[in-house]
């Protein structure tokens, strides 16, 4: 074998190398540049063009998807207002029965101290304000672990 021959079968080899080598670059770089793209959607209401296919598939579907998504809202802010109204009824009670129990605990206390039982009268005030405390720091501690499990997202 001559030296210019071998020369030309070293630069084809070259050549032939480097054409593998940018071809598996460019099958490499071809793989990489794939991407799987899915949309998840966590909605009541359908995409514009859904609803335009249901509307030709079935005519009058779309209306009838958008009278629903309406009802379902209304539905959902009646049970929330209840859910609310409900609360604050609670609430209110809570503070009224509170309120006449605190009294009664309080007569009673009285008619201790004034019939000669000072120390049943003073031990029933002493509990009773401790009972209004404790459920005072109780009801803050719940409403602040409630708030914080809202913010969670729980």
């Amino acid at each position: 074998m001559g030296p210019k021959k071998k020369n030309r079968d070293n630069a084809v080899a070259r050549r032939d190398q480097q054409a593998a080598t940018r071809s598996s670059t460019y099958n490499q770089t071809n793989i990489l540049a794939q991407a799987q793209i899915q949309q998840y959607v966590s909605n009541a209401l359908p995409k514009p063009a859904e609803i335009r296919e249901w509307e030709e598939l079935v005519p009058g579907s779309g209306e009838r998807l958008l009278t629903a998504f309406e009802e379902q809202a209304k539905h959902r802010q009646r049970l929330e207002d209840k859910v609310v109204t409900g609360n604050l009824g609670r609430a209110s009670r809570g503070q009224v029965f509170g309120f006449i129990l605190g009294l009664v605990v309080s007569g009673l206390a009285a008619y201790l101290i004034v019939t000669g039982q000072a120390e049943l009268g003073v031990v029933a005030i002493a509990l009773e304000l401790a009972a209004l405390a404790g459920i005072f720091v109780f009801g803050r501690q719940h409403g602040a672990i409630e708030l914080a499990r809202k913010r969670a997202g729980r």
